[in-house]
């Protein structure tokens, strides 16, 4: 899994990961997902204005209560040691779409560039 975290990161960071790694060494737990803060994407299209909401996943990423994944997964985070960590969000989607079309680590990070639905489930 660490290899999708890490190409993914990189993704959403522009291919440039070590300068927020290193002004993040003092929060190690999971961040908030990306879905909650639109600021930086400011010229960009919503993914809502493109996408078709009764596609599977989209109706997936409305169901789940992602705020409770958040609590109950970031009690395993130590607060104080460790890289930071990554959204429990973009973890647990990642895995569920690794896991439900039967990919390796590879192809799930291509297939999350190219997809507009898989990046709405994980809420980038």
């Amino acid at each position: 899994m660490r290899n999708i975290t890490y190409f993914v990161l990189c993704y959403l960071q522009d291919y440039n990961p070590l300068p927020t790694l290193f002004l993040q060494i003092s929060a190690m737990k999971p961040k908030r997902s990306a879905h909650k803060n639109r600021q930086r994407d400011l010229f960009r299209p919503k993914l809502t204005k493109i996408i078709d909401p009764g596609h599977g996943l989209v109706k997936l990423a409305k169901v789940v209560n992602w705020d409770r994944m958040d609590e109950v997964f970031g009690q395993t985070y130590c607060p104080d040691n460790g890289r930071p960590g990554v959204s429990t969000r973009l973890m647990v989607s990642l895995h569920y779409l690794k896991f439900s079309y039967n990919l390796s680590d590879d192809d799930v990070v291509s297939g999350w560039v190219e997809n507009p639905y898989w990046q709405y489930l994980t809420g980038c």
